[in-house]
């Protein structure tokens, strides 16, 4: 046989030689066209496109250099390389590279130029094309017979090593000639296909990692390609959806968007497709080459060769490939993040809670980006299942027939039970929302829960949702253990049905080269049937974004008008705008001081449709002016400040207000954020030190700023629960005056949890005809109980208890404690010691230092963690599930050998011997070995799914829930609700999905690794001999790999925590009413009684008596659904009251803790509150604050002064009030 020369079949595409070369080698017209003609008109198509979109490019971001010039140098040589054209086909090919390589001149250049990364399309181009010249290089070097040919492989081979060197230089990276920051740029931005093929860019934070803890400012600067700001034009579209009200519209609009994101995963994706299929073709060729007798050696170098170029790739493609749709996962995360986000900006005040874009921005997302991370799979497995289809015809024949009728009955299941999965999903998630929103509204109020002593029926309520949430969601998980049980069946049946009918004698090749063909088609089965799941759950989370998208904003029934006289807009050289400027006031006061500022005319208000709190409103407020807003608990001050800032859902009439660009508001609950004093001061403002000083003295803040060591550099945690409520309104107030540009301010009854020397110096430094706002010359509209505030205001709006309101100037009749008016009594000047208010305790960063211990267990995890996990699920289930993970373990191996036995017995009669048992007997045993395999996978699957987590679920969520409930306020004011709302969301959200499914992956893997490493020893015992070096090696790479991938998932979970918090603070920014009883959804009935000890007439009968019956009873009685907006911020306190009382009634507890509990009522509210508690609390200790001295003097037995937190005094009250020279006594003085 010779082994150079021309062959007969060169002219065909083969692919291999026959008779000739060694039939080692590819044809020539193969090589011509897979190699050379098909590369190059890719190249070429992909060429254009790509210098068209980077001639878009604004301007280049690399300049000329040397290194440029050498890689055009080498180009325009690696162009001039001639060939031999043997035929037209050849002459077609060499035309074509020849193209390919002039367009790789402009294409570089241009490359080099604008794009900070070297070229994907060139490095790619050149790198498969190099592979490939190698093979028509020594092709050539085959076919030589002349001088001439000999000069042409030398030619061929010189191009050949020019472009080894041009993919060097065209993958190397540009860091040093690019026109930008290095430091604020990835690492990433600049790699090349080869470094970002084997994650080399990655190595020196794998080495960092491995030698220190990392936090996130240690990481490389985020992808500019990936951050948010780059995608906002996306997320406009997202929410500008063309598809509208249709099923799966953001999913459609979602792929088109995204197309070209989704371009890049194709290639490698391809690639492994086409390494994957290869390996049946390798399997089969290295068994027909051990059993040959006349092995040729350079067959078996090919075959090393081949080898090697096969994994290489299936890792190479496989690496490039996760990277590419990881990318893409990334950029659907931030688009689906984002667009909740400002919708939820964009949303009307509910009246009840709404938790949803917490969960969707969470749980949902996270369960989309899983459901999307394998989109290519879909069409590259359906492709591999077709060829795989097709390879085993080939060499079954038509016994490959009983394998499709597996794999059509198993499709069928699959999608039988993933039809069933999406309503599932949907009801479970539902459940989760529930649960994540009570229990983020419990975290956030977890300072009034304590103090009500409302926690063990809050945890005993959120722990009841956690049980539903984990029996609705078992219903989805026992369907997931079907479809993953389903996803096994082709793998382990379709062999026994397949060998079962095949009526072909069947050898060792045959047997084993059918089963990499069945493996080649069960996997991507195996793939497909588990990720469907995934990918219908993610379009049912789609979905219900979707929904939330499309929710209706806030409807803007106000008239903005243009032509109204606003204070934003009119200047004036009055004398006062020369005294604020220079406080750094840019002063803008009204031309016609009184003109209308807001109309309301026949206007009715509610938050419920057809059920109005405020009737017939017609009432104007003037400019320039202070309008104090009176009336009674629960008369609608609150709903009328809303209604101006058109917050209220349900309006009639016409509100007009002027088209102000910022409107200042301090609710009755401050809006704060757990930052600094000074950050919630200034916010997203520029720093006004003049400015800020005023604010700062105007608000009395000065004071407190002094006592704290780090002054208003003080964290105020989550809330401001560091803060006293005092303080709390006080930094609100002052953040509302840093808006100098805002002509409208409302205050919400914000001086009511102040004492009266607080009250006092506020109100004159800000309302008064000195203070902040008159000078400024702003409309401010101040709802309060206070008398002297509603006598020193220019106007002023009553409102009865029905609801009617009426527009009136301020009259001495009026001036009086008036019931109808709902002014409550004077409020003591406890600041007359300085501040009595609760003291900011100071937070100096939420972060806390690590010990040594916590360090290293940071970078290799704590073993003990196993232990704990491991007691929650109990020992029975354990051992129940390391049994079934042991015999799949063995029953996946053992029918290897099985096969190997019948294999041996069947070619026993071609060596004259009797076969010694039938094929009936092999396939029977065979059959049993794998269906005991599918029922030992399926025990594993369901006990995972099944005891496990509901096991684990509920204890782990019993003692975080116990550990939060019962942890001391001090250690809560540390972290932002954020981070612990995230241990229950995603935390347990991790808990219930990935570890059970990676505990069951991990478990079964090892003991069929264990199985695996049996049979080859078993077959070649020197193998064996090399475990202990791959058990070493192993270790070293995940010792290594472990300490930094641990801490990057950590940063990972701990980076959500903020985001989380900035969606909880803009939820409270948004309905700033908080829920304060038990979450939303409960009843009266659960609220009054939570620990469901009271009878209904019990409960009737205390309501009756606070005058809260009335109320109850039009919202569905004991039986209602208390929401948001049930409630007044006063008759929340009644309530309070009420539902201490009927503990009493019921328990007979003799100890009540009360806090400032009047002090959103009137005087006639507060004297029935007394009242009821001096006749059902007598014979009991009952501990108050308060600021309203006249109750201490006359309701208390003993009384604390206090004064910076130590108490400076205690006694009779009644006796310190004789006494001149006492604090107490003082404190009354300071009342009048």
């Amino acid at each position: 046989m010779s082994s150079v020369g021309p062959c007969l079949n060169d002219d065909s595409l083969g692919p291999a030689v026959r008779g000739c070369r060694g039939n080692f080698d590819f044809t020539v017209a193969f090589e011509d066209v897979v190699f050379v003609i098909v590369p190059a008109i890719a190249f070429i198509c992909l060429g254009f496109l790509r210098i068209s979109k980077l001639c878009r490019c604004h301007r280049p971001i690399v300049g000329p250099s040397a290194f440029q010039w050498t890689k055009l140098l080498v180009l325009i040589i690696l162009g001039r390389n001639s060939s031999q054209f043997a035929s037209g086909r050849s002459l077609a090919a060499a035309s074509l590279a020849f193209i390919a390589s002039l367009l790789l001149v402009p294409l570089s250049w241009i490359e080099h130029s604008r794009a900070p990364r070297p070229s994907t399309t060139i490095a790619a181009y050149l790198s498969v094309t190099l592979l490939f010249d190698v093979a028509r290089t020594r092709t050539a070097l085959l076919l030589t017979s002349s001088d001439l040919e000999t000069d042409y492989v030398s030619v061929i081979t010189a191009a050949t090593v020019l472009k080894a060197v041009m993919t060097y230089l065209e993958s190397r990276q540009k860091d040093k000639w690019l026109d930008w920051d290095i430091k604020q740029h990835s690492p990433e931005e600049t790699s090349g296909i080869w470094n970002l093929g084997v994650f080399f860019w990655l190595n020196t934070l794998f080495m960092k990692g491995y030698r220190v803890i990392l936090t996130l400012e240690s990481l490389y600067p985020l992808d500019k390609a990936l951050e948010a700001e780059t995608h906002h034009h996306l997320v406009e579209r997202v929410r500008n959806n063309p598809y509208k009200g249709q099923k799966y519209g953001l999913a459609r609009l979602l792929l088109r968007i995204l197309a070209l994101q989704l371009l890049p995963p194709i290639f490698p994706r391809a690639a492994l497709l086409t390494a994957s299929i290869c390996q049946p073709f390798l399997i089969h060729a290295l068994l027909h080459y051990l059993q040959s007798e006349d092995q040729d050696q350079n067959h078996g170098y090919g075959l090393i060769g081949a080898t090697a170029l096969t994994y290489g790739a299936i890792a190479f493609s496989t690496a490039l490939y996760w990277y590419f749709q990881e990318r893409f996962v990334i950029m659907v995360r931030g688009i689906l993040v984002l667009a909740v986000y400002e919708k939820t900006t964009e949303l009307r005040m509910p009246a009840d809670g709404d938790s949803g874009a917490l969960t969707l921005m969470s749980t949902d997302v996270e369960r989309i980006t899983r459901g999307v991370l394998d989109l290519h799979e879909y069409w590259a497995n359906t492709i591999q299942i077709a060829l795989s289809c097709w390879l085993l015809q080939r060499e079954l024949g038509a016994a490959f027939a009983a394998s499709l009728g597996v794999v059509a009955v198993s499709t069928l299941t699959a999608f039988g039970i993933g039809k069933l999965l999406g309503p599932r999903q949907k009801e479970w998630m539902e459940a989760i929302e529930t649960r994540v929103g009570v229990t983020a509204a419990a975290i956030a109020q977890m300072k009034l829960v304590k103090m009500s002593g409302m926690t063990e029926p809050i945890q005993s309520y959120v722990q009841r949702l956690r049980v539903r949430e984990i029996e609705i969601g078992g219903r989805w998980r026992m369907l997931l253990a079907a479809a993953a049980t389903v996803s096994q069946v082709p793998m382990t049946l379709s062999p026994v049905i397949t060998f079962a009918v095949a009526t072909k004698t069947l050898n060792t090749t045959s047997i084993f080269v059918s089963i990499s063909y069945l493996t080649l088609l069960a996997s991507p089965l195996m793939i497909l049937f588990q990720k469907i799941p995934q990918f219908l759950g993610a379009l049912t989370c789609l979905q219900r974004v979707q929904t939330y998208l499309e929710r209706d904003p806030r409807f803007e029934y106000r008239h903005l008008d243009n032509g109204m006289v606003s204070a934003a807009s009119v200047t004036s050289s009055s004398p006062s705008v020369a005294g604020m400027s220079g406080m750094g006031f840019e002063m803008k006061t009204l031309e016609k001081k009184g003109a209308p500022h807001v109309v309301i005319e026949n206007g009715s208000f509610g938050w419920h449709e057809n059920v109005a709190v405020l009737k017939h409103v017609n009432i104007t407020i003037p400019s320039s002016r202070l309008t104090a807003v009176v009336g009674p608990v629960a008369s609608g001050k609150s709903t009328l400040c809303k209604a101006i800032l058109g917050e209220v859902p349900f309006s009639t009439g016409s509100t007009v207000v002027p088209r102000s660009r910022v409107v200042g508001y301090c609710d009755q609950q401050p809006f704060l954020t757990n930052t600094t004093i000074r950050n919630n001061i200034i916010g997203s403002n520029h720093f006004d030190d003049k400015r800020y000083t005023s604010i700062i003295n105007a608000t009395m803040l000065d004071q407190d700023l002094t006592n704290l060591p780090q002054g208003d550099s003080t964290m105020i945690g989550s809330s401001g629960i560091a803060l006293s409520g005092g303080q709390r309104q006080r930094v609100a107030i002052a953040r509302a005056l840093y808006l100098v540009d805002a002509d409208l301010l409302i205050f919400d009854d914000v001086l009511s949890g102040l004492d009266a020397r607080t009250t006092d110096h506020v109100f004159r430094h800000v309302f008064g005809r000195d203070g902040l706002l008159r000078r400024r010359g702003a409309t401010v509209i101040l709802c309060t109980h206070n008398l002297r505030h509603f006598q020193a205001a220019d106007h002023a709006i009553r409102i009865s208890s029905t609801g009617d309101v009426f527009g009136e100037k301020p009259t001495g009749e009026d001036a009086r404690p008036n019931s109808d008016l709902g002014f409550d009594s004077e409020v003591a000047s406890t600041e007359a010691l300085g501040s009595t208010e609760e003291p900011a305790r100071s937070h100096s960063s939420p972060t806390v230092a690590m010990t040594a211990e916590e360090a290293e267990a940071r970078k290799l995890g704590d073993t003990s963690v196993f232990g704990y996990y491991i007691r929650t699920i109990g020992l029975i289930p354990i051992i129940a599930f390391v049994f079934a993970c042991v015999c799949n373990g063995f029953l996946n191996n053992f029918p290897r050998i099985w096969l190997t036995f019948w294999a041996d017995d069947a070619a026993r009669p071609q060596r004259g011997l009797v076969q010694m048992h039938t094929q009936a007997y092999y396939i029977g045993i065979y059959a049993m070995l794998q269906i005991l395999a599918l029922v030992s996978f399926m025990a594993a699957v369901v006990l995972v799914l099944g005891p496990f987590i509901r096991l684990s679920g509920l204890v782990l969520h019993q003692r975080a829930l116990e550990t939060v409930i019962n942890a001391p306020l001090q250690l809560l004011t540390t972290p932002d609700t954020g981070t612990i709302t995230n241990y229950f969301s995603q935390d347990i959200t991790i808990i219930d999905n990935e570890l059970p499914m990676a505990v069951a992956n991990v478990v079964l893997d090892i003991f069929g690794v264990i199985g695996m490493e049996v049979l080859i020893a078993s077959s070649s015992p020197w193998l064996g001999l090399t475990y202990p070096a791959m058990i070493l090696i192993l270790w070293l790479i995940q010792r290594f790999y472990l300490r930094t991938s641990r801490q990057l998932r950590l940063l990972d979970l701990e980076a959500k925590s903020p985001l989380y918090t900035h969606f909880l603070d803009t939820s409270r920014g948004i309905a700033t009413i908080h829920p304060v009883f038990l979450p939303i959804g409960s009843t009266f009935m659960e609220n009054l009684d939570p620990l469901g000890l009271a009878t209904i007439e019990q409960c009737r009968e205390v309501l009756q008596a606070m005058d809260l019956w009335n109320m109850v009873e039009a919202q569905g009685g004991l039986d209602g659904v208390l929401s948001e907006s049930s409630l007044s911020q006063g008759q929340r306190q009644v309530f309070n009251i009420a539902r201490a009382v009927l503990k009493r009634k019921t328990t007979g507890s003799s100890v009540l803790l009360l806090d400032e509990f009047t002090s959103s009522v009137d005087a006639d509210t507060e004297r029935d509150m007394l009242a009821m508690i001096d006749r059902e609390f007598a014979g009991c200790t009952i501990v108050m604050v308060a600021h309203r001295l006249h109750i201490v003097s006359e309701f208390c037995d003993r009384v604390l002064v206090l004064d910076h937190g130590r108490i400076v005094e205690a006694g009779d009250p009644r006796t310190l009030a004789r006494v001149d020279e006492t604090w107490f006594a003082s404190l009354l003085a300071a009342v009048g």
